[in-house]
């Protein structure tokens, strides 16, 4: 009986070996991707208003990378109203509106929208795109990414 136990053990180690190098596999997949479309990469966790940026998104948005702290995996720490506060004013409502739709309906969030740099002024415009993510029935976070496109990409 310890020999099948101790077989068990090893079959079970191999599995998750397999495994972890299946996940590292698909993370340097995922990423070479992201890479390649020039994708940032956002993860709101809506109850708590926790949003976790990568660096290409702080960098879209116009924010100063040492302005906001990082957590253990380097995602940048932000609230809602950071995010929103550098939304176009005149195209705040719209992606309020999406977001509010795709939270409520628990549809995909795709939008493009314009994003202004610290002074104000018109920065670039965002193809947005995310989904819900939910354990319960009520939604839990919302993940995707943004890519920016050409400012006469965008028609208001």
């Amino acid at each position: 009986m310890a020999q099948s136990t101790l077989q068990r053990l090893k079959e079970l180690t191999t599995q998750l070996e397999v495994s972890e190098h299946s996940e590292s596999l698909l993370a340097l997949r995922l990423k070479t991707v992201l890479d390649a479309v020039g994708a940032a990469v956002w993860d709101w966790e809506i109850g708590s208003d926790i949003l976790r940026w990568d660096s290409k998104m702080v960098k879209l948005f116009d924010y100063e990378d040492t302005r906001f702290k990082t957590d253990d995996e380097g995602w940048f720490l932000l609230k809602y109203k950071h995010f929103i506060s550098r939304v176009h004013p005149e195209d705040r409502r719209r992606v309020q509106d999406k977001i509010d739709a795709c939270l409520s309906d628990n549809i995909p969030y795709r939008i493009t929208y314009r994003v202004i740099d610290k002074d104000g002024n018109e920065h670039l415009v965002i193809q947005a795109s995310g989904d819900v993510h939910s354990t319960t029935s009520k939604p839990e976070r919302l993940v995707g990414v943004c890519i920016a496109l050409e400012t006469g990409a965008f028609n208001v």
